[in-house]
């Protein structure tokens, strides 16, 4: 399930999370948007974990009732997870900065594939 679609559900039912000790939430995709969600509605993350499995990576979060104030920094890759730094948080990290430099990387040539489109 998608991070936004995860903000979503609670949102709409966050009177029902009164009663409720923990939840588990594994998003995946967004999942600084959920972090940011919960950081601003009153949960805190109390425990996160990082595995690997067929391929992809998935993010998995506990989370109370409470408050806490988290960096930009501690949204975007986790707060617990940044403590850890397992083998799959490191693995995960490499290939998208890999993933992200390559991009990085083609810039000037897709300015010069835009001037040349841009030329007819």
């Amino acid at each position: 399930m998608g991070g936004m679609l995860i903000n979503s559900i609670i949102d709409e039912s966050i009177e029902k999370f009164n009663n409720i000790d923990k939840l588990i939430l594994c998003p995946n995709r967004n999942i600084d948007k959920v972090r940011l969600f919960l950081n601003e509605n009153g949960f805190m993350i109390v425990d996160e974990d990082i595995i690997y499995e067929d391929s992809k990576y998935y993010e998995i979060l506990v989370v109370k009732k409470g408050y806490q104030k988290l960096s930009d920094k501690e949204l975007y890759f986790g707060h617990i997870l940044l403590n850890k730094k397992n083998r799959y948080f490191i693995n995960k990290w490499k290939e998208y900065y890999e993933k992200i430099k390559n991009i990085e990387n083609k810039i000037d040539e897709i300015k010069m594939i835009e001037e040349v489109l841009n030329e007819s």
